[in-house]
C-alpha cells in the first residue's frame, strides 16, 4: 500500500506509468533495461553454459491444475520452452484428465449438435 510520504509515494506509482506496452516511455525503459542487462552479462565468462544449465531447467511439460468454469474444464499445458502456456478446454473431467481407460471420443456423443 503506498503512503504519503514522498519518496514512497513515487515508488509505489512508478511502475503505473509503465502498464502500457506501446508507449515511448514503455518502450524506452525496456531498451534501456535490455542494454543494462546486456553489459552486465557481456562481462560473463561462463555466460553460454549459463544459458545451457537454464534452458535445460526450464525445458520440461508443466501442467497446470484443472478448474471448471460453467460445464467445461480448462488447464494449462507448456511442453517446455513455450513462452507461455496453453490453455486447453475440454467439456467432462475425465478427459481433462486424459484417463486412458475412458474412450477418446466418450463425450462427444453426448456434447453433439
Amino acid at each position: 500500500m503506498c503512503t504519503h510520504f514522498s519518496r514512497l509515494w513515487l515508488i509505489c506509482l512508478a511502475p503505473r506509468r509503465l502498464e502500457d506496452p506501446d508507449s515511448e516511455e514503455t518502450k524506452e525503459f525496456v531498451a534501456r533495461q535490455a542494454e543494462l542487462a546486456e553489459t552486465v552479462l557481456a562481462g560473463c565468462p561462463d555466460r553460454e553454459n549459463l544459458r545451457r544449465e537454464v534452458t535445460r531447467l526450464f525445458d520440461h511439460p508443466r501442467h497446470a491444475a484443472t478448474f471448471r468454469r460453467g460445464n467445461k474444464y480448462f488447464h494449462f499445458h507448456n511442453s517446455g520452452l513455450q513462452a507461455q502456456s496453453v490453455l486447453y478446454m475440454q467439456v467432462c473431467y475425465a478427459c481433462a484428465m486424459d484417463f486412458p481407460s475412458l474412450e477418446v471420443d466418450h463425450c462427444a456423443a453426448r456434447y453433439r449438435a
